[in-house]
């Protein structure tokens, strides 16, 4: 790993980088292969809580004196044009190596506040000469709790990523096309520059071991199988409350938009999103086929079973969510085209495949009329969507409620 400069990392704009806190990061990575050649560089600071241990391969060999524990979590895959990592035996030999000697290149950083414009600064200039040498690159950055960013007092100013983290992400992906961008944010964000990045993973705040956490999905010990639960617009005015003029707000808000928020104002308006409400990929691929109801018609006391086949499609070991979205043809009043009404994670050997069902009973069919005071659920017409992501529907099943 070659030495990292020492202290945070320069801005683009003149202003400091500040550190990430302790952020928070959700869906996404699939790592290049590339990131398994014992060359890999790290281009940029990472930063959780209030230390940052030096990387460590996930596989390298353990040392029997190292007590350190490894905890996981699920992370998100959301874009992914390589194959899964498979670690070489050189890349082990080699982070055991260049343990003591990353523990002197990477300095322990406090965050518990934002660096002044006094300090560093990000320059793509000067990532670029690293990134060309490097065979693949991976970018840590994202939002942290300064004021107008992931803070509860304040709204955000922009939906870009602080920092000139665009421009420096932009000119990475100029120098090295295999470059994989790590996302540390409690929310979504703008990604310019996702047609010439092959692989993000967002992080959110994954807490004090959130390093090692990071290094087992990067290197593959651990196959992500998240999903996101909300919706990455493209843009800012893709959010239903901004296309309706209701933001910024004041002390008194008006929720024009109504039920129609996340991926409900997508379908409504047909806009594509960036990363859908249940996006998330993994190191391996889901065939979901075969979705079919046991019966057409619903009674009122009744219930209807929708199955669906899924299939681990890759090479090894993953984990599926698999979901139910259903919509009504027809109402009184307006409803979104489809919502989520149940999920199933399972998990699956490679060529393995399982049949999950759902039960649909009339309350999940329901809506509340403010008119009349009480959840209703009309007769007539309904669909059974069943997908990976509410943009991801890989079959339907027709019925109707009596």
């Amino acid at each position: 790993v070659p030495p990292e400069p020492k202290g945070p990392v320069p801005a683009h704009d003149g202003r400091r980088v500040a550190p990430f806190g302790n952020p928070r990061i959700e869906a996404m990575l699939e790592a290049p292969r590339g990131l398994s050649h014992p060359q890999t560089s790290f281009i940029g600071t990472v930063c959780q809580g209030i230390h940052h241990t030096p990387f460590r391969a996930a596989h390298a060999p353990k040392n029997p004196n190292d007590s350190f524990k490894r905890q996981t979590t699920n992370h998100h895959t959301v874009k992914n044009d390589h194959k899964t990592i498979d670690l070489e035996t050189r890349l082990q030999k080699r982070a055991w190596r260049n343990r003591d000697k990353a523990n002197d290149d990477i300095t322990s950083s406090h965050c518990s506040r934002p660096l002044s414009s006094s300090q560093t600064t990000t320059r793509p200039d000067r990532t670029r000469p690293a990134a060309r040498k490097a065979d693949a690159v991976i970018f840590v950055g994202g939002l942290n709790k300064s004021n107008h960013q992931d803070c509860e007092g304040d709204d955000r100013l922009q939906y870009g990523l602080p920092y000139a983290q665009d421009k420096v992400i932009g000119a990475l992906a100029e120098a090295n096309p295999n470059l994989a961008v790590v996302i540390v944010s409690g929310n979504a964000v703008a990604m310019p520059w996702i047609g010439r990045v092959p692989a993000v993973l967002e992080a959110w705040f994954s807490g004090s071991e959130a390093g090692n956490a990071l290094a087992d999905v990067v290197f593959g010990a651990v196959n992500p199988s998240g999903k996101l639960p909300f919706t990455f617009p493209v843009r800012l005015e893709d959010n239903s409350a901004h296309a309706l003029g209701e933001s910024p707000g004041s002390d008194k808000v008006t929720y024009n938009e109504s039920i129609f928020v996340g991926y409900r104002w997508h379908d409504k308006e047909q806009l594509k999103p960036l990363f859908a409400f249940g996006h998330g990929l993994s190191y391996t691929t889901f065939d979901i086929a075969n979705v079919q109801a046991d019966r057409t018609t619903l009674a009122a006391n009744g219930r209807i079973r929708v199955s669906a086949d899924v299939t681990n499609t890759g090479s090894r070991p993953g984990a599926e969510v698999v979901q139910l979205y259903i919509g009504d043809e027809e109402s009184s009043l307006p409803r979104p085209v489809k919502e989520l009404k149940g999920f199933q994670k399972i998990a699956l050997d490679p060529g393995q495949t399982q049949t999950v069902t759902f039960e649909i009973t009339p309350d999940m069919l329901q809506y509340y009329d403010d008119a009349r005071g009480a959840w209703v659920a009309e007769p007539g017409a309904f669909t059974a969507y069943v997908g990976a992501a509410s943009d991801d529907i890989r079959g339907i099943a027709r019925f109707e409620l009596k």
